[in-house]
């Protein structure tokens, strides 16, 4: 149910709405050293680690709230965010050639983009790129493991709360009163010991 008036329902969709932006911006920052570090040529999938840890950091500190709908935003930011580091990569890797006149064209966006559309239909190409996209994910999945996993555990919980015993019961440790059935002496007559009988 949703109501303008209520402001349970309002709060709830601002802080869920805030999560989604930090965690995309987390992402996107945290794709910024896998650009880099892929233009350089160096092997770049545990890199998605960062990505996975900075989406989280994202979320954390623009939204408190944690639920099914914090799980969906951290998968959707992260894959995002590895999309996204590695286009940055080869965008990059594509201007660089450009620059040193590897490529000889002049060094615009329409050009490097052209020119990257022109690759991906290189099988070759498209393989090596989905490769390190999906290692990327891999090691995104590491850095989000913990978090959502804490989230469903959460969530199982509360829809299946533990009940908690009753305080007439002998099962409750902290019930003085509570009736010990397997005394084996229960119903039966106790002799007291260590009491002096009178004198007759």
């Amino acid at each position: 149910m949703q109501n303008i008036t209520n402001d349970g329902t309002i709060l709830k969709q601002q802080n869920y709405l805030l999560g989604l932006f930090g965690a995309l911006l987390g992402a996107i920052v945290g794709a910024i050293p896998w650009a880099i570090v892929y233009c350089l040529g160096w092997f770049v999938g545990w890199l998605g680690f960062l990505i996975g840890i900075a989406a989280v950091f994202g979320y954390n500190l623009l939204c408190k709230k944690k639920g099914i709908p914090t799980v969906l935003i951290i998968i959707i930011s992260v894959i995002i965010g590895v999309a996204a580091g590695q286009v940055m990569g080869d965008f990059l890797d594509i201007a660089l050639m450009i620059s040193k006149g590897e490529i000889q064209t002049t060094l615009t966006y329409a050009n490097v983009s052209a020119i990257y559309s022109y690759a991906l239909q290189d099988a070759e190409i498209l393989l090596r790129i989905l490769g390190s996209f999906a290692i990327g994910l891999l090691f995104a999945a590491l850095g989000t493991a913990n978090l959502i996993k804490g989230i469903i555990t959460d969530i199982k919980a509360a829809k299946n709360p533990q009940a908690a015993p009753a305080l007439d019961t002998p099962q409750n440790p902290y019930n003085p009163t509570a009736a010990y059935t397997a005394d084996p002496f229960a119903g039966k007559p106790v002799t007291p010991t260590g009491v002096n009988k009178p004198k007759e």
